[in-house]
């Protein structure tokens, strides 16, 4: 199948093709009256999300390609979420039960009217209009569905609930933590940046309370700034701060409890006033509609249309309330069935695309109400900065806050482990571990040096008394005992090792120097005072050895004394070594401590420090985030004045030509499928033999083709290889030629007449022979012989024409055998066949019986017989004739030539 065959398929069935076409365009035409009007609004919403500028400065300035796709597939899902959507249509809903009658700005009278017949009473009930005057239905008065009853609830005032900033919080974690949207935050604290300070008190709520159990005046007074409140019996801390919307910390902060029991009467401090206009009384609720410095004219006019007032917030909050008590109320089925305002699938309409590769976003929805086209946009664009902001900003909030945990938890293990260091330092007298234990060393080296010293000093001093002694008379040494001089020197002992001792002192104190002082003069006397004893009780003016007993006894003396400041200094030296061994004993083990305490305040300041290096960090990125995210509507929803044009000429053409192209790709279809014989392929590939040649289907209305042209020359083709056979086979008379087919009204008949006619018309002798009767005959060469019981034994053409008057003496005689499939036909009358012709129709399929059929028959025939395919379309001619004769116009000549080509 080529692109000329397709062609052809078109042109042949163009009449079908055209008149199904027009049909379905007539009927599209008339389905498309009364198609309701369709009004179309879009916004346009710039993101920031590959532009934005950022404060950190390691972030680049350019989101990669697949980054910026996820960003906008995100935000994207935002709008299109199912939470997003309920809100926009619980929005939509609770503003059209709060008008009294239908404003075209918001919806129709007839979609107003509709919802409200369709509204149940229950639901009506839901409706707050006042919430100063009218009642308000809670959480707790709403009713069950089923049994549509509904209860009164009591009369609401508003409350305000603050919040004091701790260390380490931002505007968005306190936002975050109040469940309140952040320029509602900065509105209602009159705040122009993100700067706050511990200890500030942000209003954050003004919740509504019922008027019952609103604070009593009698119970609350102020002195001053602050505001105190009577204890009531059975009354607790907790209690008193859900009361007034406090934290029980600042309750216990502002009063200094040291415990949680109170007393009957008891006055505590509820409230400080650092703002003289803010009392803990009624304050007007801030309905968003103020005006916010830095706010662009579009984001005003957001603000303004976009209606988020006490009364709608509490129907709201009814409504979701209402739609969570089951799955069968009606809020439940508004949502979730296919009502045309209010459904989710309804809603699933609103179309959003990226601009190009731009940071805008473009919002359009359609409805068959203006006001409902334009305030759908509104509330989705106003929900759409609040939630992307949210999402945003909880991006980073969740690793601030873990990070502030952290940090906290870094710091008091810091703080623990310096603690204990300072305990242990002070346990264990430790200024500096390092330097005290080198003086240790130093010290105890010093003493051991000088310990050794002294008790070579002490032994030479013994030896030298020892010697001295042995060279004194006996009667001085008895002298020397006398006790005088015994006491003396003792006191000399005492004296000197007192010296010692207190010369080791490394820092004496101002006393102690005065005792030294006072010790030295003593030990100065005493030397004086022995030295005049001994003078007076030695007399004798030699020794044994000849010398001067003063010498010896003064160098006697020497060494006594320099002996007794040895040893005392030696005892000394001792008990100070002594106690530096005990140091060393303390101080050895506290090393190792001393090191694991270090160690543990090394790894907790690494810590901290890390830990608050990452929190600054996510603090700067929270930051970024609240700066970054910007989403601005810039082309504000528009109220559409006129209904979206249907097309309807559009959906008419569009619908002519499916009509035509779905019919056309039928057509193509069956014929792809088609099995019948149809081309000269086919036939040649069933039959097995040769093409004499193919006749078309002839049509009764008029055509551009030459339809005269195309008979005669497919005749005369026949004739021409009659002609030859005859030739050939040396011009016996008759030449027979049998025209056969397998089934009837294959076209032998047909073939019979175009065939004998064209060769009387040449003035050749013929005789045409048929099985049946006809009114086209031709005079005087036209004969019907009998298929009756003798036909199959019919021999030759005599036989056949045995019991008539014709001739059989002819030069060319064509005979028409009845089908082979449902008649006998005469073997021996077929041998004699100088060639043979087999008809088959183009529109009929081929089967095994035409195959079997066909074969015997060419078992009884000389020579092959030839295939004349009839009712063939005008295209397979051109494998016989070449170019089928037809009128052509100039294009379509120039057209077939180039596809031929």
């Amino acid at each position: 199948m080529n692109v000329l065959h397709l062609i052809r398929i078109f042109t042949r069935n163009f009449w079908l093709l055209f008149l199904s076409a027009v049909f379905l365009a007539v009927l599209v035409y008339f389905l498309t009256g009364n198609v309701p009007k369709t009004y179309e609004s879009k916004a346009k919403v710039y993101t920031g999300l590959g532009t934005a500028q950022s404060l950190d400065p390691n972030k680049p300035a350019f989101m990669d390609y697949y980054g910026m796709n996820n960003a906008f597939d995100n935000l994207i899902s935002i709008i299109k979420s199912r939470e997003t959507l309920e809100e926009v249509s619980l929005r939509l809903l609770a503003k059209h039960l709060l008008l009294d009658k239908a404003d075209p700005k918001f919806i129709s009278e007839k979609n107003y009217s509709d919802i409200m017949k369709m509204i149940p009473d229950d639901v009506k009930s839901l409706v707050v209009k006042d919430v100063n005057s009218e009642n308000i239905t809670t959480d707790t008065s709403i009713a069950d569905t089923n049994s549509q009853t509904t209860q009164k609830s009591k009369p609401v005032e508003y409350s305000p609930v603050y919040h004091i900033v701790q260390p380490d919080e931002t505007v968005y974690s306190i936002a975050k933590k109040n469940n309140i949207n952040i320029d509602n935050l900065l509105k209602l604290n009159n705040l122009k940046d993100f700067n706050i300070k511990p200890g500030q008190k942000l209003l954050v709520s003004q919740r509504l309370i019922p008027a019952e159990t609103s604070i009593s005046t009698e119970k609350t007074s102020t002195e001053g700034n602050n505001i105190y409140y009577s204890v009531s019996d059975g009354e607790t801390l907790e209690s008193i701060a859900l009361k007034f919307n406090i934290s029980v910390k600042d309750l216990i902060q502002w009063n200094s409890l040291h415990e949680r029991t109170l007393n009957n009467g008891q006055k505590l401090i509820v409230d400080k006033k650092d703002e003289p206009e803010k009392t803990i009384e009624k304050i007007s609720i801030q309905t968003g509609n103020e005006e916010v410095v830095g706010q662009s004219a579009l984001e005003k006019r957001l603000d303004k249309d976009f209606d988020n007032s006490p009364e709608l917030e509490q129907t709201l909050r009814n409504l979701y309330n209402y739609k969570s008590k089951n799955d069968t109320n009606f809020i439940y089925g508004l949502l979730n069935y296919t009502y045309k305002h209010y459904s989710i699938e309804a809603l699933n309409k609103i179309f959003v695309e990226r601009i190009e590769s731009s940071d805008l976003i473009e919002i359009s929805y359609e409805s068959d109400d203006p006001g409902i086209c334009q305030y759908t946009l509104i509330i989705l664009s106003k929900i759409l900065i609040k939630n992307f902001k949210q999402i945003k900003e909880n991006q980073s909030s969740e690793v601030v806050g873990y990070f502030s945990d952290e940090v906290e938890r870094a710091r008091q293990r810091l703080q623990k482990a310096e603690d204990d260091l300072l305990k242990f330092n002070k346990e264990n007298n430790i200024i500096n571990y390092d330097e005290q234990t080198k003086n240790i060393a130093a010290k105890k080296e010093e003493l051991e040096s000088a310990y050794q010293d002294e008790r070579m000093n002490m032994v030479s001093a013994q030896a030298a008394i020892d010697k001295l002694e042995k060279k004194m008379l006996n009667q001085s040494k008895i002298n020397l005992k006398n006790s005088e001089i015994i006491q003396k020197r003792d006191d000399l002992a005492k004296a000197t090792s007192r010296i010692a001792y207190l010369e080791t002192e490394s820092e004496k104190t101002a006393q102690q120097e005065l005792e030294l002082q006072s010790l030295k003069i003593k030990v100065e006397k005493l030397k004086t005072e022995l030295q005049k004893a001994i003078d007076e009780w030695y007399k004798l003016s030699n020794t044994e050895e000849g010398m001067p007993a003063k010498d010896l006894l003064n160098q006697w003396l020497d060494n006594v004394i320099r002996y007794e400041e040895s040893k005392a200094k030696i005892s000394v030296y001792t008990a100070r070594i002594a106690t530096f061994d005990k140091n060393y004993e303390t101080f050895a083990p506290l090393g190792a401590q001393l090191k694991r305490i270090e160690r543990e305040i090394s790894v907790a300041e690494q810590e901290y420090l890390t830990l608050l290096k990452s929190l600054n960090e996510g603090k700067l990125k929270q930051q970024d985030i609240e700066f970054s995210s910007n989403v601005k509507v810039i082309d504000y929803p528009f109220y559409p004045l006129s209904p979206k044009s249907i097309k309807r000429r559009f959906l008419v053409v569009a619908a002519f030509l499916f009509g035509m192209f779905s019919i056309y790709l039928i057509l193509v279809f069956v014929d792809f499928f088609d099995n019948s014989i149809k081309n000269t392929e086919r036939i040649k590939k069933h039959s097995k033999l040769d093409i004499a040649g193919v006749f078309p289907f002839f049509p009764k209305r008029k055509s551009k083709i030459q339809y005269n042209i195309i008979k005669d020359r497919i005749s005369d083709l026949i004739i021409q290889e009659i002609n030859l056979s005859k030739t050939a086979s040396g011009n016996i008379k008759p030449n027979i030629t049998g025209i056969f087919s397998n089934r009837v009204e294959e076209g032998k008949s047909f073939t019979l007449k175009c065939v004998g006619e064209k060769m009387l018309n040449y003035g050749l002798d013929i005789l045409c022979l048929s099985y049946q009767p006809t009114e086209s005959h031709f005079p005087d060469n036209f004969a019907v012989y009998d298929i009756g019981k003798n036909y199959a034994k019919a021999k030759s053409i005599k036989d056949l024409l045995k019991n008539t008057d014709i001739n059989s003496d002819h030069d060319y005689i064509l005979i028409e055998f009845p089908a082979l499939l449902t008649n006998n036909f005469p073997a021996d009358l077929i041998k004699n066949l100088h060639q043979a012709y087999f008809i088959c129709n183009a529109k009929r399929t081929w089967s095994d019986a035409d195959t079997k059929s066909l074969d015997a028959l060419k078992l009884l025939l000389p020579m092959a017989p030839k295939i004349v395919l009839n009712g063939a379309t005008p295209d397979v001619l051109e494998s016989i004739l070449g170019e089928v004769p037809r009128k052509r116009s100039r294009f379509r000549v120039f057209l077939k030539k180039l596809i031929t080509r």
